[in-house]
């Protein structure tokens, strides 16, 4: 079986129904042995205090978010967070196979 490497922008609060979905595709991904990456920006950034988002980083998935929109909101680091910046959303839409926003 081929490795693919996904990559998830995640723009969307826990409340929204997309959070729901990358936590549901990225374990399916996990599962068949495929790499994943979640980039959270905008109000994306609160997917930090959503337990079952964090808990995929225990699975393997990479979690990083956009720095800037964290401290506008006011959220402090989280373990097992990058936090970055465009860049490291750049470098990760680059060098997926797939990349998926939401």
């Amino acid at each position: 079986m081929m490795t693919m490497k996904l990559g998830i922008l995640l723009t969307t609060p826990p409340s929204h129904q997309n959070t729901h979905s990358v936590i549901h595709l990225s374990k399916a991904a996990r599962e068949q042995g495929h790499h994943v990456g979640i980039f959270m920006m905008a109000d994306g950034v609160y997917n930090i205090l959503y337990q079952p988002l964090l808990d995929l980083g225990n699975d393997g998935v990479e979690l990083s978010l956009c720095a800037h929109n964290a401290t506008q909101r006011g959220l402090k680091k989280v373990e097992g967070v990058q936090w970055g910046s465009q860049y490291d959303l750049a470098l990760l839409a680059n060098g997926s196979d797939r990349f998926l926003t939401f």
